[in-house]
């Protein structure tokens, strides 16, 4: 979260000392690299982990496996995946010798789950990411997003009828002062769509289809629901933190990575490596639309902030962004 670090970031290519990865419960013998916030691994340590089939000629590295083909060349902000191209948040690199590629993308892209702990800094490939839902607990994701109407400052806003002819909930206009949920709306929302007995599932469902759903925006808000229930009637509220993280700090859509922060802000708790992500995304933002959200987190969480360690450190770093939220978020860490 070290500013002075975020700014080097932007320079250099640093070992990522604190960075963990296990890939299907296996730790990878091999120092991840941190660059611009995102962590690269030595290509051939990743490739033999995944059991994917790899060959490097003509400055073109080519991995296959099970189907998937993922094309990509050093120093290129593009890939191929099945012929397709892609835009890639980081480039694989050349360092030292050794070629270093973007680990989330060529994981996804050979079809494993990734996901970041926070609390425990560590990336974790396949086994361990989101258990699948039980046998018969999966849901149609596409029919319940539809019925969603969601705001950019107070999430889920209503919820149509499974008929799309009446609002069945309604919390009113898309105004920050509605954002926060009660036990009333989460009950209201929960029930609405019948899910109240499936919070666990259905989270995991969504943060494993993600990538498939058409609604992304949707299932955002509607993790954000899920986040604001309490620990003690959910099992995946780290998880889905932890998700929302990855989402907020490296969705390509401006708006997912929006709803995502609002998402967060709305928890029923917050881990200190959850504060630490949202003062990273502040910082490295200079879009003030898109970090609107960061002021309803600092709002709605101020109370549990200030009972971090790293209290002071986190307003000294919030406050020194030249932001016009600024003063607004000095009001809520310091009332």
């Amino acid at each position: 979260m070290k500013k002075s670090v975020l700014f080097l970031l932007a320079l250099l290519t640093i070992p990522a000392w604190a960075v963990t990865v296990t890939v299907h419960g296996k730790t990878l013998a091999t120092e991840p690299v941190l660059t611009g916030g995102r962590v690269l691994v030595p290509l051939r340590a990743v490739f033999q982990a995944l059991e994917a089939n790899v060959d490097y000629r003509n400055s073109t590295i080519t991995a296959t496996r099970e189907g998937q083909t993922v094309v990509l060349k050093p120093n290129s902000s593009t890939a191929q995946v099945n012929g397709k191209a892609v835009t890639l948040d980081a480039p694989a690199r050349l360092m030292g010798g050794t070629t270093y590629v973007p680990l989330r993308f060529v994981a996804q892209a050979l079809g494993e789950e990734v996901a970041w702990h926070g609390s425990t800094q560590t990336v974790v490939l396949g086994e361990g990411v989101a258990q699948a839902p039980a046998p018969g607990s999966r849901v149609a994701l596409d029919p319940i997003l539809k019925r969603l109407v969601v705001g950019n400052q107070g999430g889920v806003l209503k919820v149509w009828d499974e008929t799309a002819s009446s609002v069945s909930y309604y919390r009113g206009l898309d105004d920050r002062s509605v954002a926060p949920l009660s036990a009333q709306d989460q009950d209201q929302i929960l029930g609405t769509l019948q899910l109240s007995g499936k919070l666990d599932d259905v989270s995991r469902q969504l943060m494993n289809e993600y990538q498939t759903l058409p609604r992304q925006k949707e299932a955002l808000a509607l993790l954000g629901v899920l986040n604001s229930v309490p620990s003690d009637r959910i099992g995946t509220g780290s998880e889905i933190r932890s998700f929302l993280v990855d989402r907020m700090m490296s969705d390509p859509s401006v708006y997912n990575r929006r709803q995502a922060t609002l998402a967060l802000a709305v928890g029923s708790t917050v881990e200190p490596a959850t504060v630490d992500a949202v003062v990273d995304f502040y910082q490295g933002s200079d879009n003030l639309w898109e970090t609107f959200p960061v002021q309803q987190f600092f709002e709605y969480q101020a109370a549990r902030v200030r009972t971090l360690p790293n209290y002071s450190q986190v307003r000294n770093e919030t406050l020194s962004v030249n932001s016009l939220y600024r003063e607004n978020i000095a009001a809520f860490l310091n009332n």
